[in-house]
């Protein structure tokens, strides 16, 4: 029978006592997240514009991109929930009611459920510009590459990447003016009827949408 060396086996009691503590964060942060769920209020409305991708974040047709133009907000608002007991904020985008969160796999989803993988903290940099870091692990951020997809590593020496410019958008702004498929919960290719597209910009941004998730 092997034996385990001192140190060998302090290490083994080191890692899982640690992944023991990861665990038991999580679920205390998912419980404390479904209790608070109602208890949320709005404070902002906010579109956020990637210098990396030099577009908008919007969520559709069950993707996460940073390719939202400037002058469709349909997509590319999002409003601002948090809680008295955390410093700590969801994104909901405002027409979908879906929220920006991250994946087992620490990709950007959109999510119809929040859970404390939603979350994020806002780290003001010296530039002016803004982070996201992600709540349920430090260190990963809101990021999106050149052509507007989503990244999240840790290790990135693109930091540009993961900065923000946030403005600040009209609360509870005018809805009927958004194509009614933007507000539904749809199929995850589902695509707006044609004559719900009013105009060329937000055809464009259907058409950029679409063709960058089914050529990935």
């Amino acid at each position: 029978m092997r034996n385990v060396s001192g140190p060998s086996l302090f290490l083994c009691l080191l890692t899982l006592l640690s992944t023991i503590t990861l665990t038991l964060n999580e679920v205390v942060a998912t419980l404390r997240t479904v209790i608070a769920t109602d208890e949320v209020n709005m404070v902002a409305e906010w579109r956020l514009y990637n210098r990396c991708s030099h577009g908008f974040v919007q969520l559709f047709l069950g993707n996460v991109n940073a390719l939202g133009k400037g002058d469709n907000d349909c997509l590319t608002r999002f409003t601002v929930l948090k809680n008295d007991w955390d410093d700590s904020f969801m994104l909901q985008q405002v027409h979908s009611k879906r929220y920006l969160c991250f994946n087992s796999k620490f990709q950007l989803v959109p999510k119809s459920t929040p859970s404390y993988r939603c979350r994020f903290k806002e780290r003001l940099q010296k530039s002016g510009y803004s982070k996201f870091e992600s709540k349920w692990r430090h260190g990963h951020f809101i990021g999106f590459d050149k052509d507007g997809h989503p990244i999240s590593s840790p290790n990135s020496t693109k930091s540009h990447c993961f900065q923000f410019t946030k403005l600040s958008a009209q609360p509870n702004g005018p809805i009927r003016d958004c194509p009614t498929a933007y507000r539904r919960r749809s199929h995850r290719f589902a695509v707006p009827q044609v004559n719900e597209i009013q105009s060329a910009s937000i055809f464009g941004i259907l058409k950029e949408t679409f063709l960058s998730r089914i050529l990935v």
